[in-house]
């Protein structure tokens, strides 16, 4: 009988990962692939050097904290993703901490869109804190008079905001 030889992952040649990664959406690479082992970061880094990777969204999907958790430290020092929406996906005042850590180092980001999460006054706050950071847009909403409003929030105002809205 013959023997059968054992293939991992890790031996593919770098063409059929590519393919594997055509089927998969960036949200998926970066939780799923990044930080396996030093091959698998080379192989999703050289991949995501294609210019229409720049935009991470998972819009409507629940995500816990240790989700987001994994999810920033992976964006802390990512230089590629440029624009980050996360709208109805259940993120909490804990998750929008780790957002907001990501923005004190990733000076990349040009776009934050969290709008219609669970964020109260705690994470609003964290996000004023970090704007004093980075001057990524960050779009949230909020509800006022019990009427949704959604609004994008600069540099500029995030404080004043923060304050008035307490």
């Amino acid at each position: 009988m013959k023997d059968k030889a054992i293939h991992s992952f890790l031996t593919l040649p770098v063409e059929l990962v590519y393919r594997i990664l055509d089927k998969l959406d960036t949200f998926t690479i970066l939780c799923s692939m990044l930080n396996v082992c030093t091959r698998i970061n080379v192989i999703v880094d050289d991949y995501r050097q294609h210019p229409i990777i720049n935009t991470l969204q998972s819009l409507g999907n629940q995500l816990d904290p240790q989700t987001i958790y994994y999810l920033a430290n992976i964006l802390r020092h990512d230089k590629k993703i440029t624009k980050i929406r996360l709208g109805n996906s259940a993120i909490s005042d804990i998750g929008t901490r780790y957002l907001a850590n990501v923005l004190q180092y990733n000076t990349t980001l040009i776009t934050l869109d969290i709008r219609y999460n669970k964020i109260g006054p705690a994470g609003a706050q964290y996000l004023a804190n970090a704007l004093s950071y980075n001057t990524v847009e960050l779009a949230i909403n909020t509800f006022i008079l019990n009427i949704p409003v959604t609004f994008n929030i600069d540099t500029h105002c995030a404080t004043s905001w923060i304050q008035r809205n307490r």
